[in-house]
């Protein structure tokens, strides 16, 4: 942005782990930062910050009226990526899309920027060890994955009206992330769970990373584009246990599990979440996703969008496990 522009940004999922990173970097930068929030919003990694709160539910279009107000740029981050009801990904992830995006049509049509933020999982995993490209046919095999999707096709009606951009970003770990949490407390255990069969592989991405490349999209002159965000390397999960080992000082044993007994683990988490409500910690559709190789080429984003990636995968795990250990999750 230039000096001349306004910088009042409104941000989705700004309590999340990849929200939360994404208001400390806009604030860093000067932007005048307002959240969208629900009334019991946990908004604990939002004390001290200098930003405005306002309250809404992305599934309440009107609730969404007030908030989209006089704003410049939204930064739609909100969604789950977790649910024991399959409905429950499409009224979060691709009705809450279609309200926020039909709430900027109706009361603030001159915004400058709608970002989404969208997943890999849209696009679906790389076949064969092919890395996915913006281009492909999209193949998600999970109900998140779909409803992901869905919230971009929605999106695609306002392309015309309102300047919209797509990010899909790869599997992010970093400070604050709860999925990768468990596969550091087994390798710190020195032990590095692999699912058993052939090797998979996946890129990874540090959240300042992703951050960077989410903020050069918004910004862009792009509209009607979608952009991979990934790490430059493709990695298979017994090269990220050996690289936490080293981080840990320690020395890694390679568990192979069996795919029929996480199948029957999946099912009884299943049960359980069914039986106590509660969100399924893992189910089917997560190892079914586990199966696959997650890869993705970001030639576009550099060569657009000038993304570049810095974070290395050692250096990032490091970071990140210090900071797991000085929080006590470790």
């Amino acid at each position: 942005m230039t000096e001349n522009d306004s910088k009042k940004i409104l941000v989705t999922g700004g309590t999340g782990f990849v929200g939360s990173h994404l208001v400390h970097a806009l604030i860093k930068r000067g932007y005048e930062v307002i959240c969208l929030v629900r009334e019991k919003s946990d908004t604990r990694c939002l004390k001290n910050l200098k930003l405005k709160l306002t309250l809404g539910d992305i599934t309440k279009k009107d609730s969404l009226k007030e908030a989209v107000k006089n704003i410049d740029y939204v930064y739609h981050l909100a969604g789950i990526t977790k649910s024991k009801n399959i409905k429950t990904y499409y009224i979060v992830n691709s009705l809450g899309t279609k309200n926020l995006i039909e709430a900027c049509e109706e009361i603030n049509p001159k915004l400058k920027k709608f970002l989404y933020m969208s997943s890999l999982a849209a696009a679906g995993p790389g076949l064969m060890g092919i890395s996915v490209k913006e281009d492909d046919t999209c193949r998600p095999i999970s109900d998140y994955g779909k409803s992901k999707l869905k919230g971009e096709e929605l999106l695609e009606k306002y392309n015309q009206k309102i300047p919209i951009t797509i990010v899909r970003p790869c599997a992010i770990y970093g400070p604050g992330d709860k999925d990768t949490l468990h596969f550091f407390k087994c390798v710190r255990k020195g032990i590095i769970p692999l699912l058993g069969g052939r090797k998979r592989y996946i890129k990874l991405c540090h959240v300042s990373d992703i951050i960077n490349g989410c903020i050069l999209a918004a910004e862009s002159k792009y509209s009607s584009e979608k952009f991979f965000l990934a790490g430059d390397s493709i990695h298979t999960w017994e090269e990220i246990g050996e690289i936490m080992t080293k981080v840990f000082g320690k020395r890694g044993m390679q568990l192979l599990i069996p795919y029929p007994l996480l199948k029957f683990s999946a099912s009884i988490s299943e049960m359980f979440s069914g039986l106590f409500k509660t969100e399924p910690a893992f189910n089917r559709q997560k190892l079914l996703e586990m199966k696959q190789d997650w890869i993705c080429d970001i030639k576009k984003a550099k060569e657009l969008l000038g993304y570049a990636p810095i974070i290395t995968l050692k250096n990032g795990i490091n970071e990140t496990a210090s900071w797991y250990i000085k929080n006590r999750w470790l």
